[in-house]
C-alpha cells in the first residue's frame, strides 16, 4: 500500500485533531510547530455552545456549529475513554443571563434568533435562579436555559491528542514554516533553518498566522482577534456554563469540577499583540462579579491572551488552495474547540478522497 505522507502546518487543536484522524486512517503524518498544543485553544474555555454563536444572516454557520457539537461526544469517547473524563466532556447546559433591563432586551433578541434556528431555549423565571444556580446574582433580570450545550477542557484535549499522536508514531518538527511550494509530484515546506520537508499533501492549520507563510498569498485573509481570559480557583460555584450580558458587554464563566473557573473573553482588534492589560483584566472581573456572587473570594491563578483567527465572514474555511496538494483549514475564530472534531473529519475526507457529509457546511476560498 502506498502510504500518504502528510505535513500539518500548525499544532493547535485543529492541526492536532486533523493529524490524529489522518494517522488513524493510515497516513504518515508530520506536525510542524515550534510549540505544539499552545495555540488559541490553550487559552480557550472549551464551551460547546452552537446556539450562543447565532447571528442574524449567518444561519449556515449556526448549522455548522450544531454539526460540530454533534460530533463531539463520539470524539471525546474515542480520545478520552468510555467515560470521556480524560477530556472533561460534559453535557452541562448553558444559562443565558441578562444583568439589567437593557441587557434583557438584547438577550431576548438573541433568543428569538436562536429559536428561529430550532435551538431549544427555555425561559426561566427569575425566582428559579436561586434553585437552578445558587451563586447567580440576585439582581439579574433575565434567565434562559439551553440544555443541549456541553463543555470540554481544551488543555486536556490537547494533551490527549499529543499523547495519541506520539504513541502512534507521528513526527513532530519543532520549527516554523517559512514557505510552501509545489515540488515534483508533491509539495515542499521550507523551515527556518532552510531544511525542506517533502510530502504528498500539506494541510495548513496555522490560524492567525496563515498569511505569514510564503506561498499562501492566494489563501483566505485571516486576521488575529485578541482575547483576554482569566483562570480563577476555589470551591466550585457553578454547575452550568454561564453566558451573560452585563451593561451591554458579554462575559462567560466555565466551571471545572476540580475548582478552576474560566472567565472570558475580551474581543480586541490589536493585531498580533498579546500583552496583558490591567484594564481588560479589571473589566472581566467586574463583569463576572456582576453575574456571580463569590468571585472576589477566588484565587486568580492565571491571566492569558490568545489570538482567534477571524475571516470577513463567520464561516470557517476548509478548501484546497492547490487541488490534492495544499489544503487550508482556518478562520474558526471563537469556535476552534467546538469545530475541531468536525474539521478534522472534513480535512481527512478531502485528503483521502472520501468526503465527510457535513464538510459542505464549511466555507470555500472563493466564497
Amino acid at each position: 500500500m502506498n502510504t500518504k505522507r502528510i505535513t500539518i502546518l500548525g499544532g493547535g487543536i485543529i492541526g492536532l485533531s486533523s493529524a490524529y484522524q489522518l494517522m488513524q486512517r493510515g497516513c504518515d503524518v508530520a506536525i510542524v510547530d515550534p510549540e505544539p498544543g499552545r495555540g488559541a485553544a490553550w487559552v480557550a474555555a472549551g464551551m460547546l455552545t452552537p446556539g450562543s454563536e447565532a447571528h442574524f444572516g449567518e444561519e449556515r454557520a449556526v448549522r455548522l456549529f450544531q454539526a460540530g457539537l454533534d460530533t463531539w461526544e463520539d470524539f471525546a469517547r474515542e480520545l478520552g475513554g468510555p467515560e470521556q473524563n480524560s477530556v472533561g466532556f460534559e453535557r452541562c447546559g448553558t444559562l443565558e443571563v441578562a444583568v439589567d433591563a437593557s441587557d434583557r432586551v438584547q438577550l431576548e433578541q438573541s433568543v428569538l434568533l436562536q429559536r428561529s434556528l430550532d435551538i431549544d431555549v427555555i425561559e426561566k423565571h427569575i425566582d428559579e435562579a436561586e434553585v437552578i444556580e445558587p451563586a447567580l446574582s440576585p439582581h439579574i433580570r433575565g434567565l434562559f436555559s439551553v440544555a443541549q450545550d456541553a463543555r470540554v477542557d481544551p488543555r486536556r484535549v490537547l494533551q490527549c491528542l499529543l499523547d495519541a499522536l506520539r504513541q502512534g508514531g507521528a513526527r513532530f518538527v519543532a520549527s516554523e514554516a517559512v514557505s510552501v511550494a509545489l515540488s515534483g509530484g508533491g509539495v515542499a515546506v521550507t523551515l527556518e533553518n532552510g531544511t525542506k520537508l517533502e510530502s504528498s499533501t500539506i494541510v495548513c492549520t496555522l490560524g492567525s498566522w496563515t498569511n505569514r507563510v510564503a506561498g499562501l498569498e492566494r489563501g483566505p485573509k485571516v486576521r488575529p482577534v485578541k482575547g483576554h481570559v482569566l483562570r480563577l480557583f476555589g470551591p466550585p460555584l457553578l454547575t452550568h456554563t454561564i453566558r451573560a450580558t452585563t451593561r451591554g458587554r458579554s462575559v462567560y464563566l466555565v466551571q471545572r469540577p476540580e475548582g478552576e473557573l474560566v472567565v472570558g473573553a475580551t474581543v480586541e482588534e490589536m493585531g498580533f499583540d498579546t500583552t496583558l492589560q490591567a484594564g481588560q483584566i479589571r473589566q472581566l472581573l467586574n463583569d463576572a462579579q456582576s453575574v456571580v456572587s463569590g468571585i472576589e473570594e477566588l484565587e486568580l491563578r492565571e491571566v492569558s491572551a490568545g489570538l482567534r483567527p477571524a475571516l470577513e465572514g463567520l464561516t470557517p474555511i476548509v478548501d484546497w488552495l492547490e487541488p490534492e496538494k495544499i489544503l487550508i483549514a482556518t478562520g474558526h475564530y471563537r469556535n476552534g474547540v467546538l469545530l475541531a472534531p468536525l474539521t478534522s473529519l472534513a480535512v481527512t475526507g478531502m485528503v483521502l478522497g472520501d468526503p465527510y457529509p457535513s464538510a459542505s457546511l464549511f466555507g470555500s476560498i472563493n466564497d
